[in-house]
């Protein structure tokens, strides 16, 4: 059960005061969180797990086993005095001081902690639930000073936790720690379980080159991977992290080596992330020798609208008309299907040479088709061979004003609420993954209907908070190890924040990993970056930024305060400056300025923007040439009432709200069409829409927390 973060060796983790009290609720085994586990796949993986899963058979223990628990729990769950099934060993005992110790590091109270050092001499080797020395806790969560309280006082510096992880690893963002672990021996050579060695985990930092250059002086080596194929070029690469990338190679970084994701190399990250200095480097370094890479690097860059970068790769010797491993689509598809097209792309692939008539093999799909499901635009009619930009009709403001009734919007909102509790434990059981669409915009539209007293179902609440955090877990230690596998896309872990916030989640070590591999994303420039390319939910900048500085407001680590205030205002920096391209960029840009407390006249400017490209049905249009919907209406409500101060009377507010009530269906969904490039198998979660029914949920949750704003709170009789 210890996936499930759930002990049943000893009376004090089942029955006592360290239980968790919905694990064993005596006389009621149906209520009982232990037995649920057992048989509820909606409330995570089935325990205990099989690995790897018997096809056929079913997961967990045998049925009379099952019973037997059951019967325990409603006899009285009597557990005998003095009885453990299982010690915890010399020295590992997770009692009151230790975890006194360990909150001291977090919170960074070095007062404390030094007292509890000094009246227990064992505790500074002493174990917690996951393995980890308090000298580890230092390392991650707190100072300098605390690493070098904890080596003073005798801590084990290259002792491994169970996921063989050392302090040096889980230290390695930071100089001054590793060089003071680096003075009393740690090893350099020590790997995780995963194959994460410092040096690795070194270069998953933008910024600690310094750290790097000291790694490798130490005599770390260039060329390890780990187990996912990443070195540490790959990493530096993927981060824009010019200086880095050229220390590292300097030192003898192998190029081409390096498979993170299948196929790509340190240059198809560095074409992701779309810094043209650090595809300058790579490619003055041999990178662009191996064609497949150069071509395949050349789609990337297309497809994520890097002008510079195209103009580069097409400089050294990338070829316009060689497909991508990825659905066999041209740069030149790439190009036409990216969420924010750049007209200019299109003109430099086609003036190259490149087929606007070739197709993908998998699909049929054309550039001139691909670009079409982003509506009439400039990069269509260039396509068609009728050149010139369309521009997006303007907006009649202060037409007649449609009234929608309290009752209507109420009912309105029930709906959709109910339809979203019920498939989004669907969606959990089917994919096994918790998802932004699906349980972290829901727990926002959860939060807003307590607060206007839409009727919630609570246990379904409570259990896909449950589910995420357990799910979260799952990756706690290779978020602390820096490994993109399962990878922190900052919108991803973003959106887990905000889900976990607005259900008043506790910050724990669930959300203490997260936010550590949250933090060590931020770019140079003080932005995040989304890897994965899933508009309109997970593409942009500037939603990335967002929510990143919202997630690190919300469960930033006591013990690095001080750090965080920094990066989130190196972030605020960045979004100020920052220009919008679609109605989710103005929206979060929006909430980001508000959430950082900007000065009221960027937010006003923002209100204004969104204002103005309201469309005459009432609805916002995500990009100029698409129709308004119902992502693109709910997000921008929703930015301009909770961080714009709109009031939901207020007449673009309310015909806003009617164009919802006008185009929901009558399940209490709305169906937006996807735009997203399908790379995961397809499946039904419950939700309706078929093929779109990922981005028509994300697109209900946003609508029915729109709607809810505009009911008056605290209702009389509220459920």
């Amino acid at each position: 059960m210890q996936m499930a973060d759930l002990r049943l060796d000893q009376r004090r983790f089942v029955l006592g005061d360290e239980a968790d009290p919905d694990l064993v609720k005596a006389g009621k085994s149906a209520e009982s969180l232990l037995i649920r586990r057992l048989v509820d796949a909606k409330l995570g993986l089935i325990m205990p797990p099989t690995f790897p899963f018997p096809p056929g058979e079913k997961l967990g223990l045998p049925e009379a086993t099952i019973q037997v628990l059951k019967s325990w729990i409603d006899q009285g769950a009597q557990w005998p005095d003095g009885l453990a099934l299982a010690s915890d060993g010399a020295g590992s005992a997770e009692n009151a001081k230790v975890r006194a110790l360990v909150a001291a590091i977090r919170e960074g109270n070095h007062k404390i902690a030094a007292e509890l050092l000094s009246s227990d001499k064992e505790l500074v080797d002493a174990l917690d639930r996951y393995g980890q020395t308090p000298l580890m806790h230092a390392g991650v969560y707190s100072d300098a000073a605390m690493v070098k309280l904890l080596l003073a006082h005798g801590a084990d510096v290259n002792f491994a936790s169970r996921d063989g992880a050392t302090a040096l690893m889980l230290a390695a963002g930071d100089f001054d720690k590793v060089e003071l672990l680096l003075a009393r021996g740690a090893k350099l050579d020590a790997k995780s379980n995963i194959g994460r060695t410092p040096l690795l985990i070194a270069a998953a930092f933008p910024g600690n080159v310094k750290t790097v250059r000291l790694l490798l002086a130490q005599g770390a080596k260039i060329n390890d991977q780990d187990k996912f194929g990443e070195t540490c070029l790959t990493s530096a690469s993927k981060r824009g992290d010019v200086e880095m990338v050229k220390a590292l190679i300097e030192a003898g970084a192998d190029v081409t080596a390096g498979a993170s994701w299948p196929g790509q190399s340190p240059l198809i990250w560095a074409a992701e992330e779309g810094n043209r200095e650090t595809l300058a480097c790579l490619l003055d370094h041999g990178a662009g020798k191996v064609q497949p890479h150069l071509d395949f690097a050349l789609s990337t860059a297309a497809r994520r609208g890097s002008l510079a970068a195209v103009r580069l790769l097409m400089e050294r010797g990338a070829n316009p008309n060689t497909p991508s491993p990825l659905s066999e689509y041209t740069p030149l598809m790439w190009a036409a299907y990216c969420e924010v097209a750049d007209l200019e792309i299109v003109r430099l692939l086609l003036a190259k040479g490149a087929d606007p008539k070739a197709k993908g093999s998998d699909d049929g799909e054309t550039a001139l088709s691909l670009a079409k499901r982003r509506g009439s635009s400039a990069v269509v009619e260039l396509l068609e061979g009728k050149p010139g930009v369309r521009g997006q009709e303007s907006v009649v403001r202060g037409q007649e004003q449609e009234v929608v009734s309290e009752e209507r919007i109420r009912t309105a909102a029930e709906k959709s609420l109910e339809l979203l509790q019920k498939c989004g434990p669907t969606f959990f059981v089917k994919s096994g993954c918790v998802a932004c669409h699906q349980q972290s915009v829901t727990s926002l539209a959860v939060a807003e209907a307590r607060k206007r007293g839409v009727k919630v179902d609570e246990k379904t609440a409570r259990e896909q908070i449950h589910v995420t955090a357990q799910f979260i877990k799952t990756t706690r230690e290779r978020f602390l190890e820096r490994s993109d596998h399962p990878g922190g896309s900052a919108p991803t872990v973003g959106y887990f924040a905000v889900g976990l916030g607005a259900e008043n989640y506790p910050p724990d070590e669930i959300t203490d990993g997260m936010i550590i591999e949250l933090a060590g994303r931020q770019q140079l420039d003080g932005s995040w970056t989304a890897f994965s390319h899933r508009p309109p939910l997970e593409y942009s900048r500037i939603s990335a930024t967002a929510l990143a500085i919202r997630a690190m407001q919300l469960y930033g680590l006591p013990g690095l305060k001080a750090k965080y205030e920094k990066q989130i205002e190196r972030g605020a920096e960045w979004l100020a400056a920052a220009q919008p391209a679609a109605t989710s960029d103005h929206a979060f840009r929006l909430l980001g300025l508000a959430w950082v407390g900007r000065d009221a006249a960027q937010v006003k400017a923002e209100v204004n923007s969104l204002l103005k490209s309201q469309n005459k049905d009432g609805g916002w249009s995500e990009q100029p040439g698409l129709d308004s919907d119902a992502y693109a209406t709910g997000l921008a409500l929703y930015g301009l009432s909770a961080a714009g101060g709109l009031a939901s009377t207020d007449q673009a507010y309310q015909r806003g709200v009617a164009y919802l009530l006008r185009t929901q269906h009558a399940d209490g969904s709305w169906h937006v069409k996807t735009r997203s490039f399908a790379f995961q198998p397809y499946f039904e979660s419950g939700f309706p829409h078929g093929h779109d029914q990922w981005i028509s949920a994300a697109a209900t949750g946003f609508a029915a927390v729109a709607l809810m704003q505009a009911l008056p709170p605290n209702v009389q009789g509220a459920q």
